[in-house]
């Protein structure tokens, strides 16, 4: 999984992977309180 993780992390492909994880904890977070 690391390895996986690694090459998304790459270039703006990372950017957007974390954009998007961050952004979706946000979401459950709100969505939950």
């Amino acid at each position: 999984m690391n390895s996986s993780v690694a090459v998304t992390l790459e270039g703006d492909t990372g950017k957007v992977y974390l954009l998007v994880s961050v952004c979706g904890q946000n979401a459950g977070r709100q969505r939950r309180s």
